[in-house]
């Protein structure tokens, strides 16, 4: 029977619980962990054995009947039926997820992304060969396997039924993808480069993200989150420089990857706030996300970001808010011309979200202070 508490738990947003980590910030996690705390951290993510192999072929609903079985779909999020006639175009309300949105294709990219990374981390930092086989074989079931491979593409990722427009799938759906699996692709990477993991299982998955990428750069759905002028545009750039790290190209790509993720600093006020963000019904958990988009996109790239005078701005805007001395209803913005409280919708940021912050913080300077016991996997990474 399948054990889903830390899914559960991190299925809130999976961005804040994944992490872009290099090479040698692994290997000095890993040298820092005591046995006691490599004990505590498989006890929390040894769930992910309990975990069924997904595949996006497996328990598709009628209104995709008309796809190609192997074809990704989800819902969108945020996207309701109009409660007073179910033929209207559907109603979006932000920050609230419908429940079907995160079933079918969705939960299963969600529960291989948990596979990946978890188990990826954990067979890097000890070695042992059950985290290389669960990892092997979900990872064989969801990209590699003929019959049950799901194609290099998210046409249909995010749907709004009866919406005239997005009803084949839109850009924002690629953040499906980007919020978890590019990071685990991330440490797969550094597994192959260690001789962890071989090329049986290495040079299928480079030529599926290859493939994906070519979709991710040139198809209208990817050219329209490529322009997506907030925490998107910023996700979409993150995800292409992992996944081009992953296949092995990143230095070839470098500098288009640069110039992207440079002209999105114009969302950044010259306070240091993410207007964009700030707008959302979960004001702090955007803020948050977006900005650890921009820092991990230069900390992959090879640049320093703590040089960037953007980024310590924002860093220091929301910092009264994560170490609780300022509330984010305290912070004001236009929304249509009237000022209003920032909304933080309750349940949605825990206090544990900060630890992988704190640890950006670090390279401003900057003291973040997390208080927190709860049994995430990370607790021990990153003080």
């Amino acid at each position: 029977m399948e054990v889903t508490k830390l899914y559960d738990k991190y299925c809130i947003d999976f961005n804040q619980n994944f992490f872009t980590l290099t090479k040698a910030e692994l290997d000095d996690i890993k040298a820092k962990l005591t046995d006691e705390q490599i004990a505590e951290m498989k006890e929390i993510v040894d769930e992910i054995f309990t975990y069924d192999v997904q595949s996006v072929t497996f328990n598709r609903p009628d209104f995709v009947k008309h796809l190609d079985k192997h074809q990704y779909f989800s819902l969108s999020s945020y996207f309701y039926p109009d409660e007073s006639d179910a033929s209207k175009p559907w109603v979006r309300k932000d920050g609230q997820v419908n429940p079907e949105s995160i079933l079918y294709a969705k939960q299963g990219l969600r529960k291989t992304s948990m596979v990946v990374n978890l188990a990826s981390l954990m067979y890097y930092i000890t070695g042992e060969d059950k985290y290389k086989d669960v990892l092997v074989k979900h990872l064989d079931s969801f990209f590699i396997n003929p019959d049950t491979r799901m194609l290099p593409n998210l046409n249909y990722s995010q749907m709004v039924t009866n919406h005239p427009e997005w009803g084949k799938g839109r850009g924002f759906g690629i953040i499906d993808f980007g919020s978890n699996m590019g990071y685990g692709f991330l440490t797969l990477k550094h597994l192959y480069d260690e001789g962890m993991l071989g090329d049986d299982v290495y040079a299928p998955l480079q030529k599926w993200i290859s493939e994906l990428l070519v979709w991710l750069e040139t198809s209208p759905i990817g050219l329209e989150e490529r322009d997506a002028p907030n925490n998107h545009g910023v996700l979409y750039t993150l995800l292409l420089t992992q996944l081009h790290y992953f296949v092995g190209d990143l230095d070839k790509h470098k500098d288009e990857l640069l110039k992207q993720i440079n002209s999105r600093l114009d969302q950044i006020e010259e306070d240091g706030s993410l207007p964009e963000e700030l707008l959302r019904t979960r004001a702090l958990a955007y803020t948050a996300m977006a900005l650890k988009g921009f820092l991990d996109t230069y900390k992959l790239l090879g640049e320093d970001f703590s040089q960037q005078e953007h980024f310590r701005k924002a860093f220091e805007f929301i910092l009264p808010v994560l170490n609780n001395s300022k509330k984010i209803g305290d912070i004001l913005i236009e929304d249509k011309g009237i000022m209003r409280p920032c909304v933080q919708m309750d349940g949605t940021y825990p206090e544990y979200y900060k630890f992988y912050l704190s640890h950006l913080g670090k390279d401003f300077g900057i003291n973040l202070q997390v208080i927190s016991n709860e049994g995430v996997h990370y607790k021990y990474m990153f003080n």
